[in-house]
């Protein structure tokens, strides 16, 4: 019977570690870029509906975008390149379709004002993964009915 020599067995363990050490590190590099995009998506998100609540706590909010979409930059923490834009708009009937907000609504239908804020921002990982893009754009869009 054979035994085998610590010296081999060390050998053994050195090939091993190189060969999953790439493929630990490629599995890191992608759950920490998972996690900034994510972050991202989430850090757009918020920040779109904290703009679209402003807007929608009042009728003098809602008819001044700068401050809606100030609001929202406001929340997104410096996040580096974000943009909002927000309109309103108006309908007679939930899920109607939009009329100027001077219209007079037929009978029993009240106008209602909506708030929409579009959020932005642009994302790039850290590291190169094949099959993988390397920068997107993280988008969020957000629409609530004045209270």
């Amino acid at each position: 019977m054979k035994r085998n020599s610590p010296h081999s067995r060390r050998g053994g363990l050195l090939l091993e570690s190189a060969l999953m050490l790439p493929v630990l590190l490629l599995l890191t590099f992608g759950m920490v870029d998972f996690a900034r995009i994510f972050r991202t998506g989430i850090i757009v998100s918020n920040a779109a509906a904290t703009g679209a609540l402003y807007g929608s706590s009042g009728l003098t909010n809602s008819t001044n975008m700068t401050d809606v979409e100030n609001a929202a930059i406001a929340d997104a923490n410096g996040l580096t390149g974000f943009a909002a834009t927000a309109t309103s708009f108006c309908t007679c009937s939930a899920g109607g379709t939009s009329v100027s907000c001077s219209t007079v609504c037929p009978a029993g239908a009240a106008i209602l004002i909506y708030v929409q804020v579009q959020a932005s921002a642009p994302f790039s990982t850290w590291f190169p993964f094949p099959g993988v893009p390397s920068s997107t754009t993280v988008h969020s869009t957000i629409t609530m009915r004045l209270q």
